[in-house]
């Protein structure tokens, strides 16, 4: 592995986009939660890996609520589309057999992130229908090259088209949205605003996070740790692992890690605002998904 991958990388994915209003905030608030809210109960139903089991699930738009219970997702039109251009679009990736990771979790995440809004920016900057940032793009293609495991998905991810004013560090919220303004970012100039294309970046990525905590990723610097305070040397939960990875896409899996190896179990407890509601809002939405595929 290359070492500018083992920097540290604290914003490798965004958190909530500008529209609709983020219900976590937006800009990385470090007030720390109360230690007591490391016993948020966390809907132990939810899943990361893919079981077949349990399809991509169809709730009602009015079922995903931000956590002060407003609606989270505030334009019909967005989730009308997300089930008809999109969803076809996870399922297909996330059957991939390398892949194989929960297409509920997946929807769920797109509905914190930008309540289905292609076009979504945010201040960190983060971009797209997955606020994918362009410190992950960078990260994911470097891993695609000098992983052996992961090779395969170079040629596609590096031959995505990116625009440089969006993949350089001075890239902002507001030249991006000047640029969709006046029309040089589309789909065919910036794959971050082709949903179909940022989809399978995240998808991706979220498969790659969860490499990190199982140690197929950086071998023995995060998945031990993760099992040795986790789970006493052992394999660590599902559970575990979806909340690892959920946080980790927030606020990238260095933060994360500082946490567990510090406070192991009580480690969601002293999460920052933002990631404490990122976090439950993605697991309970990963649930109200799950529950909509059996009827329930």
């Amino acid at each position: 592995m290359r070492q500018s991958l083992l920097l540290p990388l604290a914003l490798t994915l965004a958190g909530c986009a500008s529209a609709p209003a983020p219900s976590g905030g937006g800009g990385g608030n470090v007030a720390q939660a109360s230690a007591a809210a490391g016993a948020m109960r966390l809907d132990p139903t939810a899943r990361y890996w893919f079981d077949p089991a349990v399809p991509l699930g169809h709730p009602s738009m009015d079922s995903l609520r931000n956590s002060n219970g407003s609606p989270r997702i505030t334009d019909p039109a967005l989730y009308d589309r997300f089930w008809r251009e999109l969803a076809p679009v996870i399922l297909l990736r996330v059957s991939d057999a390398r892949i194989r990771i929960n297409p509920n979790f997946v929807a769920a995440l797109m509905a914190k992130e930008s309540g289905y809004d292609p076009r979504a920016t945010s201040s960190v900057p983060a971009n797209g229908v997955t606020q994918m940032t362009h410190i992950a793009d960078l990260d994911l293609r470097l891993i695609a090259r000098d992983s052996p495991s992961w090779h395969w998905m170079y040629d596609e991810v590096n031959g995505w088209p990116r625009n440089p004013l969006v993949h350089d560090s001075l890239a902002r919220k507001s030249r991006t949205d000047s640029l969709l303004a006046n029309g040089t970012l589309t789909p065919r100039t910036e794959y971050l605003f082709d949903p179909k294309l940022n989809i399978a970046a995240s998808v991706y990525w979220l498969r790659l996070l969860g490499s990190v905590w199982t140690q197929d990723v950086w071998p023995g610097v995060y998945g031990t740790m993760a099992r040795n305070k986790l789970n006493g040397g052992r394999p660590i939960s599902e559970q575990d692992l979806l909340a690892l990875v959920t946080v980790s896409y927030n606020q990238g899996h260095p933060y994360v890690a500082d946490l567990v190896s510090r406070y192991g179990r009580d480690w969601t407890g002293h999460l920052n605002e933002e990631s404490s509601d990122y976090l439950e809002r993605i697991v309970t939405y990963t649930g109200i998904f799950q529950r909509a595929a059996s009827g329930r």
